[in-house]
């Protein structure tokens, strides 16, 4: 798993962005990373220097699109994180509420439900109103 320099850069520089640390170590990953150490550069260098990265999008949509697709699989622990950075990244609680809330037609309440629980959380931990 050969990850560039430069892409592990980008990578940082998304990280801080969004969590304000620079390190894809989270408490999600931290069993992972732990059990494969080649992953925690991979995913570092790969999905976040070189996906996450990429200038069509920015960072503030593909947070939602990465909440939306969270919630449509069900990976609460990962959506809690992103919920966080999505905050971060200038999301109002509203337009967070939103995302989940079109997913209603597409994925059915259960999914949209649960998600909009997760953030409900998640804004009381923060202290978000």
């Amino acid at each position: 798993m050969d990850v560039t320099e430069e892409s592990l850069e980008k990578g940082r520089g998304v990280r801080k962005a969004m969590s304000g640390d620079a390190s894809a170590r989270t408490a999600v990953t931290e069993d992972a990373f732990d059990l494969v150490p080649e992953l925690e550069e991979w995913l570092l260098g790969y999905v976040w220097g070189e996906i996450w990265s990429r200038p069509a999008l920015d960072l503030k949509t593909r947070s939602a699109l990465t909440l939306a697709l969270q919630a449509v699989v069900g990976a609460e622990a990962p959506m809690r994180a992103h919920l966080v950075s999505a905050l971060r990244l200038g999301w109002s609680t509203e337009e967070i509420a939103e995302v989940f809330v079109q997913q209603l037609p597409y994925v059915g309440a259960p999914k949209a439900l649960a998600a909009l629980r997760t953030a409900r959380d998640v804004f009381a931990e923060r202290g978000v109103a």
